[in-house]
Order: structure tokens, then C-alpha cells, then sequence
């Protein structure tokens, strides 16, 4: 039996993963963070990307929009605006979003607000890549 800890991913709206896993390994600003128990203590801001979660009984991937990561040696907390588990991306919907926000993008009106078009772009990217990846 490997040695675990507790991962939280929260959201603003519900906490979205709440189990005990052996690894994890997380986008952060200066690349991928790998995690296991019993880690030195840090904290750390993620970008948008995979969150690869490694449990007893197999995997999990989530997209996420970034946010902020604390690490503990036995509980590790992921804050992040969005954390969609990858069975859950709509292609469909992540395809239309990342149309809409290159549309935006596009556009030079006053009343666009542009960081929120980027962010919304790299969202849809980042669900696309993910459901590409994995094939689904």
C-alpha cells in the first residue's frame, strides 16, 4: 500500500475532488510540480492546465484555470476559479467558448474586456487539449 495523502480541489462554486491519493502533479508557473506525501510545505500559483491525480485504484485528470496550490506533508489544496474532471468536458461547448472568445479577441470595441477574452480562450484551449490527449 503506498503512502497517501489528502488532495482538496475548490472552487468558488463547491470543492470538486476531496479523496486521499498517492501523487499529483500540477501546473505551475515555472512548470509541472510533482507532489507526494509527506512534502516539504510551499505554496505556489498555478496556470491553466492538467492536474494529474494519481490515486490506489488509478487516475484522474482535471482541467483547470489555475489559481493557487498549498502543499503540506499529509494535505495538499488546490484553489482554482474552474477544475473540470476530464469525463466532464463538453467538446462541443469548450469548441463554441473558444469561437466566441477568439471573436472577441478579434474585435477592437470598447466594451470588450479583453483579459477576460484571454482568459476564456485559454480555458477552451486547455479543455480541448485535454479532451484531445485522452481521446475522448
Amino acid at each position: 500500500m503506498a503512502k497517501t495523502f489528502k488532495l482538496d480541489i475548490v472552487t468558488p462554486e463547491r470543492i470538486v475532488f476531496s479523496e486521499e491519493i498517492v501523487s499529483l502533479v500540477a501546473p505551475a508557473e515555472n512548470g509541472y510540480y510533482g507532489v507526494l506525501a509527506g512534502h516539504a510545505p510551499f505554496l505556489c500559483t498555478l496556470q491553466a492546465g492538467e492536474v494529474t491525480i494519481r490515486r490506489e485504484r488509478g487516475e484522474a485528470h482535471y482541467s483547470t484555470s489555475g489559481g493557487f496550490m498549498e502543499v503540506l506533508p499529509q494535505r495538499t489544496i488546490i484553489l482554482s476559479e474552474t477544475a473540470e474532471e476530464l469525463s466532464a468536458i463538453d467538446v462541443k461547448r469548450a469548441e463554441e467558448a473558444l469561437e466566441r472568445a477568439k471573436q472577441r479577441l478579434a474585435k477592437a470595441e470598447a466594451g470588450v474586456d479583453r483579459d477576460r477574452a484571454r482568459e476564456a480562450k485559454e480555458r477552451a484551449e486547455n479543455r480541448l487539449m485535454l479532451a484531445k490527449k485522452y481521446k475522448r
